[in-house]
């Protein structure tokens, strides 16, 4: 599976020329999104620790468990060892899903990408 938002032609070309993508199937839509909806809200560290809590104490059994899908971050504010633990686990596969911010790069240099 490839997933972008920001490919040029030619970049997309060069992905579907890629082993095991020839015959994929390649959805495209407008970079118009009038559903998405998100809101920004000052809050103080006290909250975010709260928020952390509440996800990780009620809903533990529904975030990557039920599915049986490995889950890692990755971000601007994670030390290099951690960084480099998260790649490591993604590389091989230990883990199936990375959820990254700007911080995770361009060019994924991964064979099965």
């Amino acid at each position: 599976m490839a997933l972008t938002a920001t490919t040029t032609q030619p970049v997309h070309e060069d992905i579907l020329k890629a082993p095991r993508i020839c015959h994929a199937l390649v959805p495209e839509t407008s970079f118009d999104r009038p559903n998405p909806k998100y809101e920004v809200i000052a809050t103080t560290k006290e909250q975010l620790k709260q928020l952390g809590e509440l996800l990780k104490n009620r809903f533990a059994n529904l975030c990557g468990s039920k599915c049986s899908i490995n889950t890692v971050h990755y971000h601007a504010g994670l030390a290099t060892h951690q960084r480099v633990a998260v790649q490591m686990k993604w590389h091989t596969r230990e883990v199936q899903v990375v959820c990254v911010a700007i911080a995770f790069g361009m060019g994924i240099d991964k064979p099965d990408v």
